[in-house]
């Protein structure tokens, strides 16, 4: 038990240390500059995604990309989508809401092209433990990203802005 309590307190420092120890103003300015840079990476992340996906889709008829399953395509396909759509939803500057869309569409967009990248592991492998080792990583993933979020969200009720 004492290694789950590790992981949830490496968990949690990771996720508090962007804006820990700021207060109002100034917590207010680091959340801007976060949300700038989340437009490009997003939208970069996306395009790449997108990309790769084109690519596989292409190649799915030949070896050895017929052995991607159709939820490992899937998986990224959506991926890239919700990177790619977070900025376009979320587009008014200077509020935190656009920081929370921003984020989420992120953390969901890159969470998506990962399991999709474990899946094509796990389709491509002929080891359980391969498979087992990717299921586990992308929980572990998923569950870091929910909290960042979740700890956003937190901060949302604390300040307004």
């Amino acid at each position: 038990m004492t290694w789950v309590k590790a992981v949830i307190t490496g968990i949690r420092v990771t996720t508090t240390s962007k804006l820990e120890g700021y207060r109002t103003e100034a917590l207010h300015q680091a959340t801007l500059g976060l949300s700038e840079r989340q437009l490009d990476t997003s939208l970069v992340g996306g395009s790449v995604a997108l990309a790769a996906w084109t690519q596989l889709f292409v190649s799915s008829e030949s070896t050895p990309g017929s052995s991607i399953s159709d939820t490992s395509l899937s998986l990224l396909f959506i991926g890239a989508l919700a990177l790619i759509a977070a900025p376009i939803l979320f587009r008014t500057e200077g509020i935190h809401l656009t920081f929370i869309g921003r984020e989420t569409g992120s953390h969901l967009g890159f969470g998506l092209v990962i399991l999709s990248l474990l899946s094509m592991a796990a389709d491509l492998s002929i080891s359980w433990l391969i498979t087992a080792l990717a299921v586990l990583v992308g929980a572990l993933l998923v569950l870091r990203d929910v909290s960042e979020v979740t700890r956003h969200v937190q901060l949302q009720n604390e300040f307004t802005f």
